[in-house]
């Protein structure tokens, strides 16, 4: 891993030489050619057709169609627009659609935990830092008996077989198959290496990066200095002015990602027989629109029953960046993964470092105690696993008697939750002792591991049930009231018909 991250600064200095002696300045190259072109045409139509003149010119557009080429080629690498092809000129609508990201994602100015606006760009990246290395860093809050009391629920399902492949080397096959998955044209990580230069240069660099991915897996362990991470901040809403409104997207080097991705295929086929049906996230052979079909037969059936009952959307804050390593770490072990496994999945987790862009500029780099990347194609697999514990809790306590859940009808299946990733609804019926036992749940979910429910944006709505009652069980789980229409996962939830009106936002 040192060996490839030295060779790799050495021919990043070289590719700099080349470009700069080979390519130059394409934008000035580019217009001086225009303007010796012009000058050779007037001087075709001053002094007549001239056959070297007219060779000169007909070079030098050749020339000028490269360099367009080439300047097509910047402005898509920069533009990242993935649903245009270079090469019918688009240069235009690259440059605009760069200038337009450039504008949107711009942060001029920022408020800080005591109200104060800032606008020069060093406070600006101070507050930053500040903010993301505050939710990166781990509680002092002693989480071992939390997390005990928690993974008990959690039968072993990984087998001795399972835990074999797993562990096997990897083939010079399953690493190029990785790569030919990964998308051209991606954002670059610290080490400024695209997908695209892997897979240009495979035959050169094939054989290293191989070595790579099998001295992590036979050492367990993972070279800090490949496993950088730029932090860009996508904003959630217009005109943001506090960090909490940005999602941090983490820009990795494209070794570690290989590597992840390598771990992440071994893990993927294991997935259904470990998650409960319960959660259609990541799992192969289940549907979003599974969830969205259940929730609408739910509410449609409450509303003409008349049975009281209540559904919750759970609202998880900073889902990813909270998760306690020392919860994943328990939870994988408890499913009864290798430890050997185990250490190496950690090994890529924990060694990870981040520097924030502002405005295009890395920040002073920072090391997290906790939490997940969203960007490293490990961590959506991890995740569902860590969400996996909640969904069995819930099952457990319908199991001891503690939660009844929802029954459409007599005969019919009991509801008390469904998932998509965090995304989580949980049914039940409006009691204050049902109340109670999800509030114990979500509590000790919390503790184990460190994932908060957003009380704020969790919402409870209720079907024919008191309105002192209501109050109550809102008052012990601490969700806000609502009432339909709604939405969940995206889609309008009501128990009216979805005229057009409802459905064209979503449309547009």
């Amino acid at each position: 891993m040192f060996l490839l991250q030295k060779r790799l600064k050495h021919i990043k200095l070289k590719l700099k030489e080349w470009n700069k002696k080979e390519h130059g300045n394409i934008f000035a190259a580019k217009k001086a050619i225009e303007g010796k072109m012009q000058e050779l045409n007037q001087g075709l139509i001053i002094d007549g057709f001239d056959e070297i003149r007219n060779d000169q010119v007909t070079k030098y557009h050749h020339e000028w169609e490269e360099l367009c080429k080439q300047e097509e080629i910047f402005w898509r690498q920069k533009s990242r627009v993935q649903w245009l092809k270079e090469g019918e000129r688009n240069t235009s609508i690259f440059h605009r659609s760069t200038i337009s990201n450039k504008v949107h994602n711009r942060i001029s100015v920022i408020k800080n935990e005591r109200g104060i606006l800032h606008n020069s760009h060093a406070e600006i990246e101070k507050t930053l830092v500040k903010h993301f290395q505050g939710i990166a860093k781990e509680t002092s809050f002693d989480k071992e008996n939390p997390i005990r009391n928690f993974t008990r629920q959690i039968p072993r399902l990984v087998s001795s077989e399972d835990n074999f492949n797993l562990n096997k080397p990897v083939t010079k096959e399953e690493v190029s198959g990785v790569l030919k998955e990964m998308q051209n044209g991606k954002a670059l990580g610290p080490d400024g290496f695209n997908v695209d230069f892997f897979k240009a240069c495979w035959s050169i660099v094939k054989k290293d990066i191989l070595n790579v991915v099998e001295d992590s897996r036979i050492n367990k362990t993972m070279l800090k200095a490949l496993n950088t991470s730029f932090i860009s901040l996508i904003p959630k809403q217009e005109a943001m002015q506090t960090p909490d409104k940005f999602r941090p997207i983490a820009l990795c080097n494209v070794v570690y990602k290989i590597i992840s991705k390598v771990v992440a295929n071994t893990l993927k086929p294991l997935l259904p027989s470990l998650v409960s049906v319960e959660q259609v996230g990541y799992v192969e052979g289940s549907k979003i629109l599974k969830n969205i079909i259940q929730a609408h037969q739910v509410v449609n059936s409450l509303t003409i029953n008349g049975k009281a009952d209540m559904i919750m959307q759970l609202d998880i804050a900073k889902a990813y960046d909270k998760l306690s390593w020392n919860y994943i770490k328990k939870t994988l072990i408890a499913f009864g993964f290798d430890h050997n496994w185990v250490r190496w999945i950690m090994a890529l987790v924990t060694s990870s470092s981040f520097s924030i862009l502002v405005n295009g500029s890395p920040s002073v780099t920072f090391l997290p105690s906790r939490g997940l990347r969203q960007g490293d194609p490990l961590s959506p697999f991890l995740f569902i696993l860590m969400m996996e514990e909640l969904g069995r809790s819930i099952n457990h306590s319908k199991e001891v008697g503690k939660i009844k859940g929802l029954q459409l009808s007599d005969r019919g299946p009991t509801w008390t939750h469904q998932q998509f990733v965090d995304d989580t609804m949980l049914k039940g019926i409006p009691t204050v002792k049902e109340a109670q036992a999800f509030k114990q749940i979500l509590d000790e979910f919390s503790k184990a591991s460190a994932m908060e429910v957003n009380l704020t944006k969790s919402k409870i709505v209720f079907f024919n049930t008191n309105i002192a009652i209501q109050k109550n069980i809102a008052n012990i789980l601490g969700f806000q009231r609502d009432s339909l229409p709604s939405k969940y996962l995206g889609i309008p939830l009501t128990s009216k018909p979805l005229h057009k009106s409802i459905w064209e936002p979503i449309i547009n």
